[in-house]
C-alpha cells in the first residue's frame, strides 16, 4: 500500500513503525511543526518527526493542513490511503477525500464512547475498567466515522494513562496493519456505523480540570491522578503554615488507604501524616489517601517519604486549590 501517515505524538510511532517493517510503501509522513516546551527553550520537533527522521522518511510539518499549499501537496500524491494517529488537527473535506481509500483513524478508545482529543484520560477519570482500540475511516464529523476494527481489554485498576497509552499504541499499530493487510485486495474490510446514541466526548484536558479534587471520595482522587500522569500531570496548590505564598507540587502517584486516622472533624486535602510512614491526606467523604510521588516546584519527581525528609510538607499542611478559602486554612 502507498501511505501517508499524519501522527504527531508517541501514540502514533508504533503505527508508523509497523507499517515501514510491514513492507507498506511511505509516500510521506505528515507531523505538526516544532514547538517550544518552555518559553526560551529550544524548538523540539515531534515524537513522530524523530521516528521519520530516524526511518529516513519524507517528513512535512505544516502549521495547517489546511493551508491550500498544504492541501496541494498532499494531493499530488497518489496514495492509496491515508493513516491518522492523534495528528492534532482537523482536516479538511479536501484532504478526507483525496486518498484511493479514504483516511483511517487509529483512536485510542471503544468507539463510539470517548471521541476526542483526550479519550484515555477521560476513560480512566470515569472508572471504565474496559478500554481499547478502535480504527474508523474518517468524516468530517469527529471521530464519527464507519468502524473497521475494534479491540478492548480490561484494566487492572492501577494503571496510569501513560500506561494505558503505551499498551494501545501497540494494539492499534496491530489493528491497523491488520485492516491494511485486508485492504491489499483493493477494499476496505466491512464497515459498521457508529451508533451515535451511545456517543461520549473526551475533549482536551483543561488546566483548571487537572487539580486534584480532593473533596471527592477516596477513590475517585485515585483515579484522577492516574488519568493526569504523566500528562498533563494531577497538581494541587500546598498551603503551609506561615507561608504566604502557596507551592505548586504535581501528585504522581497515590493510593487509597483504608483505617481510622482521627479526621473525622478534618477539611479534604488536610495532612494528617508527614513521617518516614508514609504522608497522608485527607478526601472527601471521611477517606484518605496515601502520596505515593510528588513533584515539588521546579523539583524532579520522588518518594513521598524523601520530600518529608526534606521538609517539604509537614502535618498540618493542606492540599487544595488556592481560591477555595477552606484550602487556605
Amino acid at each position: 500500500m502507498r501511505v501517508v501517515f499524519m501522527g504527531s505524538s508517541e501514540f502514533a510511532v508504533p503505527s508508523l513503525e509497523q507499517m515501514v517493517a510491514a513492507g507498506h510503501d511511505l509516500a510521506l509522513v505528515v507531523t505538526q511543526p516544532p514547538r517550544r516546551r518552555r518559553r526560551r527553550g529550544k524548538l523540539e520537533t515531534t515524537a513522530v518527526g524523530r521516528a521519520a527522521e530516524r526511518l529516513g522518511l519524507s517528513l512535512f510539518a505544516p502549521e495547517s493542513i489546511r493551508d491550500p499549499d498544504a492541501v496541494a501537496r498532499l494531493q499530488g500524491i497518489a496514495a492509496d490511503v491515508a493513516v491518522v494517529a492523534a495528528y492534532g488537527q482537523f482536516l479538511p473535506k479536501s484532504v478526507l477525500t483525496w486518498p484511493r481509500l479514504g483516511c483511517l483513524n487509529v483512536h485510542g478508545s471503544l468507539l463510539p464512547a470517548w471521541r476526542g482529543a483526550a479519550p484515555i484520560n477521560r476513560a480512566i477519570a470515569a472508572g471504565d475498567r474496559l478500554v481499547g482500540v478502535t480504527i474508523i475511516r474518517l468524516v468530517s464529523k469527529m471521530d464519527a466515522g464507519p468502524m473497521l476494527s475494534r479491540r478492548e481489554f480490561e484494566l487492572a485498576g492501577h494503571e496510569t494513562c501513560g500506561e494505558v497509552e503505551e499498551r494501545l499504541a501497540v494494539v492499534g499499530a496491530e489493528c491497523l496493519l491488520e485492516v491494511l493487510r485486508v485492504s491489499e485486495s483493493g477494499e476496505l474490510p466491512e464497515l459498521l456505523e457508529q451508533d451515535e446514541a451511545q456517543a461520549t466526548y473526551a475533549p482536551l484536558i483543561q488546566k483548571s480540570e487537572s487539580l486534584v479534587p480532593w473533596g471527592e471520595e477516596s477513590s475517585v482522587v485515585v483515579r484522577h491522578v492516574r488519568a493526569m500522569t504523566p500528562r498533563p500531570g494531577a497538581w494541587s496548590w500546598l498551603i503551609r503554615a506561615g507561608e504566604p505564598t502557596p507551592r505548586r507540587v504535581v501528585v504522581a502517584a497515590v493510593a487509597a488507604l483504608e483505617g481510622d486516622f482521627g479526621h473525622a472533624a478534618e477539611a479534604p486535602g488536610m495532612v494528617l501524616q508527614a513521617e518516614a510512614a508514609g504522608v497522608v491526606v485527607a478526601t472527601g467523604g471521611g477517606g484518605v489517601v496515601a502520596l505515593r510521588e510528588v513533584v515539588p516546584a521546579g523539583g524532579r519527581r520522588m518518594l513521598a517519604v524523601d520530600w518529608v525528609r526534606g521538609r517539604g510538607v509537614s502535618k498540618g499542611d493542606r492540599f487544595g486549590d488556592v481560591a477555595d478559602p477552606a484550602a487556605q486554612g
